[in-house]
C-alpha cells in the first residue's frame, strides 16, 4: 500500500529475519530492495532527496536481535532505492515483538517536512 506522502514497504510473504548491521544476509537485503523498487514503480513515486522517518515493526518467533542492528540494516538497504542517502534520515519508530511462529516486519517510510 503506497500512499500520497508516505511509502510502505511490506516485505513478501517468505521474508524471515530483517536485514541487519554489520551482518547482512544478502538475501534479506535483495528481497527488501526488490520489493521496495516494486512499490516505487508501482505508485511511481521519486527517491526522496529530503528527510524522512523509518517507522518498523517487527514480530520475531525467537531468536533476539540487537534493534539499532535492524535499524540500520533496513537503513542501508533501501539507499538509492526510496530515500537518496540514510545520512538524512530524521526519526525511528521501532516496535519489536516475540510473537512465535515465524518472523515478519514491516517497513514505513516517511518523508519529514521540517
Amino acid at each position: 500500500r503506497v500512499g500520497d506522502d508516505r511509502v510502505l514497504i511490506v516485505e513478501p510473504e517468505d521474508a524471515r529475519t530483517p536485514p541487519t548491521k554489520p551482518h547482512h544476509s544478502r538475501q534479506a537485503i535483495e528481497r527488501l530492495k526488490e520489493e521496495a523498487g516494486n512499490q516505487m514503480t508501482r505508485a511511481n513515486l521519486q527517491i526522496l532527496r529530503g528527510g524522512f522517518g523509518l517507522r518498523i515493526k517487527y514480530r520475531r518467533a525467537e531468536v533476539e536481535y540487537d534493534a539499532a542492528n535492524i535499524i540500520g540494516g533496513i537503513a542501508d538497504a533501501l539507499t538509492r532505492v526510496v530515500y537518496r542517502d540514510d545520512r538524512r534520515l530524521r526519526f525511528v519508530d521501532y516496535e519489536e515483538r516475540q510473537e512465535g511462529g515465524r518472523d515478519q516486519y514491516w517497513v514505513t517510510v516517511e518523508p519529514v517536512r521540517w
